[in-house]
């Protein structure tokens, strides 16, 4: 008999450790996917000059990029300063993801904050959470059944949000002559 209980606990103990999180950090990112900073935060960060570009103009350039891009700047941004040269705004992207044949959005919110200075900018991307069942939860700390699962959801988090950096930062160096 005790060996029967023995070998139900190694099985259990197998089973449960397989339905583990299986998250690690490869090279910066997690998984391998995701950028992470020192704390394991997940941050994508661009620091960029524009030749012949003034703080008020590429200031002008990020507002309208967050006003085409969320469609009301005035309910995305938390931060609207010109005269410090900072937008920092809190958007969502939708992610599809399909588990045992069901498809399920999950809204991903997060921070998007630009600093601008005289003929230059940084983008910060972070702070990514999903809402799901009422609850709001890091990216980071997402629970899940498998590696592979997560790689995925990784992969495509990963895909919009470099995306919006790189959408953001072409609007940045591109002047409107309009």
């Amino acid at each position: 008999m005790k060996k029967y209980v023995c070998l139900l606990l190694i099985t259990c103990s197998a089973v449960f450790t397989s339905f583990a999180q299986k998250i690690t950090i490869e090279n910066g990112k997690l998984n391998g996917i995701l950028p992470v900073n020192e704390s394991g935060k997940i941050t994508y960060q661009v620091v960029k000059s524009v030749d012949g570009a003034g703080k008020d103009e590429l200031y002008k350039r990020g507002r309208k990029w967050f006003v085409k891009t969320y469609n009301s700047a005035n309910q995305v941004l938390q931060v609207n300063d010109p005269s410090t040269g900072e937008l920092t705004g809190k958007g969502i992207f939708p992610i599809v993801e399909s588990y045992i044949g069901t498809a399920h959005t999950y809204p991903v919110r997060h921070l998007l904050a630009v600093d601008i200075k005289e003929g230059k900018y940084r983008i910060v991307l972070t702070d990514f959470v999903i809402e799901e069942k009422g609850e709001s939860i890091n990216v980071e700390k997402i629970p899940t059944v498998g590696r592979k699962w997560i790689d995925k959801f990784y992969t495509k988090v990963n895909t919009e949000a470099e995306a919006l950096v790189a959408s953001l930062q072409k609007a940045l160096a591109t002047a409107d002559d309009f």
